[in-house]
């Protein structure tokens, strides 16, 4: 049996210290693209979800992550990812 790679992003808190993530998913919503996070076990709540935009450069690599102040379009990133991954929605 073939073990997936796991893609693992380290971003940094509002406090300044460096956690680790794992890349669940990206999802693409409205022409914005979104990726699905849960922290590494060491640094939190692994059933809590980040979902966060990103933009690319020309050649396809992330340039930057940043938050989604709209509520209705995290939600509805949300409910995609759940529907294209088969999680519950709650």
């Amino acid at each position: 049996m073939e073990q997936e790679e796991i893609q693992v992003v380290t971003l940094e808190d509002s406090n300044g210290d460096e956690i680790a993530f794992e890349v669940i998913a990206c999802v693409e919503y409205e022409g914005q693209n979104y990726v699905v996070l849960l922290p590494m076990p060491e640094y939190g709540d692994a059933d809590e979800y980040t979902i966060l935009a990103f933009n690319e450069t020309e050649d396809g690599e992330i340039d930057e992550f940043y938050g989604i102040d709209d509520y209705n379009i995290l939600t509805a990133v949300y409910k995609k990812f759940c529907t294209e991954y088969d999680e519950s929605v709650e």
